[in-house]
């Protein structure tokens, strides 16, 4: 398996980003989001894609904010009250906000679960489309 966080598979007339941290549930971390922007861009510039299919790889579609992450953004805010974990959080929200303005149809391939942010992420496709046994929105 690559070590890229975000897979990019122009399978014309659709790209297919995958989210490939399985370690980490696919989570939304910083570096994760830069990705999937960085995708997303891409497919928005090559006239053959017409949709993006999101999906993720291996129990989970994304388990949501990277709560590791998080709680370093959180240790550090203490520190240097520097902001980072409103910084985080508005980058997950300009993620969502990006993926629901998008000029071209979106598609979740939902595989496993998707909790937090990632419900978030599936709910601002245009179309939804889940596994047998995927969850979105709580853990079961």
């Amino acid at each position: 398996m690559t070590d890229q966080i975000v897979l990019y598979e122009a399978r014309y007339p659709a790209a297919i980003i995958t989210l490939n941290n399985p370690a980490h549930r696919n989570a939304l971390s910083c570096t994760m989001i830069d990705a999937l922007m960085a995708a997303i861009k891409r497919a928005e510039a090559d006239p053959r894609v017409r949709a993006l299919i999101f999906t993720g790889v291996e129990s989970a579609f994304s388990a949501g904010m990277d709560l590791g992450e998080l709680r370093g953004m959180l240790d550090g805010l203490w520190v240097d009250n520097d902001g980072g974990v409103w910084d985080g959080a508005l980058r997950g929200e300009e993620l969502i906000e990006r993926i629901y303005r998008l000029g071209k149809p979106t598609i979740a391939a939902v595989n496993g679960i998707a909790v937090g942010n990632g419900a978030g992420f599936v709910s601002a496709c245009d179309l939804a489309v889940a596994a047998d046994g995927a969850r979105i929105g709580y853990r079961k």
